[in-house]
């Protein structure tokens, strides 16, 4: 077993609402267990708008994928951003 970011966001197969044979992907988090104090791990929550879907408001909510949306190897999400200028030199 290895370590495995504080920043990756697992996705966990759960059975779809009424049916034992298909499944989906449901976010899932990691346990942040701070140094000295093993008892009282927090979850670790998606800083970006990428994942947050459901967890800003006043209920938090599941986030699921479809599981054949994902191939075998597993994805990789990034997010980047790009600055662009207009004609006249305004960003």
């Amino acid at each position: 077993m290895n370590t495995v970011p504080e920043n990756w966001v697992p996705f966990i197969p759960v059975h779809r609402e009424g049916d034992n044979r298909e499944i989906q992907l449901q976010r899932a988090a990691l346990p942040r267990i701070p140094e000295g104090d093993p008892a009282d791990p927090r979850k670790v929550r998606p800083r970006t708008f990428l994942l947050r879907t459901g967890l800003d408001g006043a209920g938090v909510q599941a986030y699921f994928v479809h599981e054949e949306e994902v191939p075998r190897a597993g994805v990789l999400v990034t997010q980047g951003f790009r600055r662009t200028r207009w004609r006249d030199g305004r960003v």
